[in-house]
């Protein structure tokens, strides 16, 4: 569920960013990073079970976290270079970033306890 918001709060960032205006590329990582920030809570609380008042998570998941923004900027460029209409664009951030998010937030919260069912 976490999952579904966290990809609804992109969703509506980024549509809001572009009735504003901004360049789709800038639309869409302004828009992972504040579903980023949504799902750093919602995940260590509802997902991961974790404490999440410790500065060494919030540090281990920003750092990971930028791995997730590279991936998205690196898709939006590549739709833009395409010249693909912009909501192609945040569909591939939509559909290629959950697991790669949902792996990287397990690295960040469980450490090298990272095993996949």
């Amino acid at each position: 569920m976490t999952g579904v918001v966290n990809t609804l709060v992109h969703i509506g960032v980024f549509t809001f960013l572009l009735y504003m205006q901004f360049p789709v590329v800038l639309a869409n990582v302004f828009a992972f990073m504040c579903a980023n920030i949504f799902s750093f809570f919602a995940s260590s609380y509802f997902v991961f079970k974790v404490n999440t008042s410790s500065i060494y998570y919030y540090w281990r998941f920003l750092s990971l976290s930028i791995i997730g923004v590279s991936v998205s900027f690196v898709i939006s460029i590549v739709c833009e270079k395409l010249q693909l209409h912009s909501y192609i664009s945040v569909l591939g951030v939509v559909l290629i970033m959950p697991p790669v998010s949902y792996l990287l937030q397990k690295v960040a919260f469980l450490g090298g306890k990272v095993s996949v069912r």
